[in-house]
């Protein structure tokens, strides 16, 4: 392509949500934004993908580990992904997709990264303030169940109590043990930090915490940390974990009785679709598809030169931001680390048929034999939840149907995830495909009009997803030293709860990288607040005077 040179103020590598939100904030600080990323859809490692792209995705990061890549992307891709695999279970070939499977494909919007955005934090401020809010459409979570080994129940799946008339409603818990929990629900919604029941504690492991100050049982201590604190970790420390309980707990109630939403679209991808959306809208330009060859700084130290793939004349910018799958070792160091970093085991699965969910303390008897199948749903498994996986920490297994606008109706996505520390070198196959049998297990309800013939003759024989994807995603560290011109952002931002707080914290360190790039713009050109108008992230209130109204 014969491209006239052409200069920007900011180049921004990527469109995973933290660079999309960047370049949506600078463009509207009136910034020249020039936005790059090698992939043909937004989203980079959050992206939202039909099935043929998710297959093709995956058959990339296969071949990447075999073939020896030029791509800088493609490099860091593949040492950040591992153990990709897919296949088609319920075929007759597992090679194979079904016909009637690819062609309803674009139906499908599948999540690289599943999130649930809390309604209250710094993705929803973003979302608000930007106006981003009106680009998309959103749904609370239905329910969060917590899973069991028993022996008499028939289902092993317990719902988490929503509310204080859900505590009081359980018949699994004694009296005394619903007070207990209340005490603990009301003291980690209030003003805790110079309880008596804290001081000294902060840094205690938070499960032994809970059994000592509040003497509960260790089923219920494991169902606060996993299921409403969304830990991720065995480990978690009483005051993060706190204060991240008492923000879900105010989010309740903000948009129904969930704390959480969930993205139309595929969540996290569409949002980030939605800041770059916002960021055209303010005058950024945008190339995608095109791949990076190389980006060096002038030898004057002036701006940096970037060539890309297709284009005959370089593109040139003054500052740089680039997820880390972009980083050039030319430009910014390596960290400086032995430590191996830990991973996140994934599995996304495409379902005929969902995960039932049993009524409980329902006093329909039809209800309760019929069972729930709510349309968004999150299994928790804490530590030691199957024996055959006792070492593993928690895995979450999240739900969507169609009412997400994710999958065709009958059609569900499943999404299994669980971090593996730096000494567990297992697959996501290995680690997770018990969780995933031990769910498509779960018997399904019983119709009204069912007879004893119409059942299957073995409920414990696992139902077979039509698509399944494993693979290991690698938790990046931003470099400990960069260009004073040359900004990364890590793609994985938080190693806790990653379910709940991957959005807040891109957008968290999207608002901090975006004041580095405003301050180095002001050491660059003497500039002062004053002088360059920009003393938000979003702008005033006068200047989006019906933000709040927008959601």
């Amino acid at each position: 392509m014969d491209n006239p040179p052409e200069h920007w103020d900011v180049a921004v590598l990527g469109t995973g949500l933290a660079e999309s939100i960047i370049a949506a904030a600078l463009a509207k600080a009136g910034k020249r934004v020039l936005h790059l990323d090698e992939n043909e859809y937004y989203g980079g490692d959050s992206a939202s993908l039909a099935l043929h792209e998710l297959i093709e995705w995956a058959k990339r990061r296969q071949e990447a580990q075999s073939s020896d890549e030029s791509s800088i992307y493609m490099k860091n891709q593949e040492a950040q992904y591992s153990s990709v695999t897919y296949s088609f279970p319920s075929s007759d070939d597992p090679s194979t997709p079904p016909p009637s499977l690819l062609q309803e494909s674009r139906q499908y919007s599948v999540s690289l990264s599943p999130t649930l955005v809390p309604s209250n934090g710094p993705i929803i401020d973003s979302l608000i303030g930007s106006g981003v809010s009106r680009y998309g459409e959103y749904r609370l979570l239905d329910s969060v169940a917590v899973f069991s080994q028993t022996v008499s129940s028939q289902s092993s799946l317990k719902r988490v109590p929503s509310s204080k008339e859900d505590v009081f409603k359980n018949k699994e818990m004694f009296l005394i043990e619903k007070r207990r929990l209340m005490k603990f629900l009301m003291f980690a919604a209030g003003e805790f930090e110079s309880s008596d029941l804290l001081v000294g504690q902060e840094e205690a492991l938070f499960i032994p915490y809970l059994q000592e100050k509040f003497s509960l049982s260790s089923e219920i201590s494991a169902a606060i940390a996993f299921a409403i604190g969304h830990c991720s970790r065995t480990d978690t420390r009483v005051l993060p974990t706190l204060e991240r309980i008492r923000r879900y707990l105010r989010s309740s109630g903000r948009y129904g009785n969930s704390p959480f939403l969930i993205g139309h679209y595929g969540g996290a991808g569409e949002i980030s679709q939605g800041f770059c959306r916002a960021a055209a809208v303010q005058g950024a330009t945008y190339i995608l598809g095109r791949g990076i060859e190389s980006i060096k700084r002038e030898a004057d130290g002036s701006k940096f030169v970037i060539r890309m793939d297709g284009f005959l004349n370089p593109l040139t910018a003054e500052l740089v931001v680039a997820s880390d799958s972009y980083a050039d070792p030319e430009a910014a160091s390596e960290t400086a680390t032995s430590l191996a970093p830990p991973r996140i085991a994934r599995c996304i699965a495409v379902l005929d048929s969902p995960i039932p969910l049993p009524v409980q303390d329902s006093a329909s008897s039809e209800a309760a034999a019929t069972g729930s199948i709510p349309d968004t749903l999150l299994v928790v498994f804490p530590p030691g939840a199957l024996p055959e996986r006792s070492t593993c920490g928690p895995v979450t297994a999240l739900q969507t149907g169609d009412r997400t606008m994710s999958c065709p109706a009958g059609k569900y996505l499943l999404y299994l995830t669980t971090l593996l520390e730096p000494s567990n070198e297992g697959s996501a196959p290995d680690i997770l495909t018990p969780f995933l049998d031990t769910l498509l297990s779960t018997p399904q309800p019983t119709q009204p009009d069912s007879t004893e013939t119409d059942q299957s003759p073995s409920q414990s024989t696992p139902r077979k997803p039509l698509l399944t994807v494993f693979y290991n995603q690698m938790i990046t560290s931003p470099p400990k030293s960069v260009s004073e011109d040359y900004f990364v952002v890590p793609s994985i931002l938080t190693s806790d709860a990653i379910l709940t707080e991957m959005a807040d914290e891109s957008a968290r360190q999207a608002e901090k990288t975006f004041w580095e790039v405003v301050n180095r713009f002001r050491m660059k050109s003497g500039a002062t607040e004053e002088e360059d108008g920009i003393s938000t992230f979003w702008g005033s209130q006068e200047e989006n005077p019906n933000i709040e109204d927008e959601w």
